[in-house]
């Protein structure tokens, strides 16, 4: 149908001789196209999800658990340095996610792969700034219906 995200979403319509490592019913993980460095996985549901808050609680579990099995068969693998888990969720529209349905990147990373995330981190905040932040934090969950403090229960969407 005219303007469905789904119908132009390459994740919702895989192209011949895809390189999965994975596939169930919920779930595919494939070896990226674009890869940040051998064995970079891409976890992706079936299911059109767009950002990360919208995946329904049992899907968001059995993603993350096929990303640890999938982590652990690239450390036997290829005995990287490191592993990186990314995911973005692209709010604004500004480019932070190339293709807009959820995934979880697992990259496999080396000593001297020379790939570097620039945090651009600035100065470090006062304890009363992060107070402050913790307390908007706490109160936008509380009115939400989440978790008001530490152990409190959360609530899904």
């Amino acid at each position: 149908m005219a303007g469905d995200p789904q119908a132009a979403c390459p994740f919702c319509d895989w192209a011949a001789g895809t390189p999965f490592v994975h596939e169930d019913p919920l779930a595919v993980a494939l070896i990226d196209r674009r890869p940040i460095n051998r064995y970079h996985v891409l976890v992706v549901p079936r299911r059109h999800v767009v950002n990360f808050v919208d995946l329904p609680p049992e899907l968001l579990t059995h993603l993350f658990r096929l990303t640890q099995v999938l982590s652990q068969g690239i450390r036997d693998v290829c005995r990287p340095d490191a592993i990186q888990h990314l995911t973005d969720d692209d709010l604004a529209g500004h480019g932070f996610n190339l293709v807009p349905h959820f995934k979880i990147h697992i990259i496999p990373r080396f000593q001297g792969d020379r790939v570097r995330i620039d945090w651009g981190r600035g100065p470090e905040p006062s304890l009363a700034d992060r107070g402050q932040w913790a307390a908007e934090l706490r109160a936008a969950l509380a009115g939400e219906g989440g978790a008001a403090g530490p152990g409190a229960p959360l609530r899904s969407r």
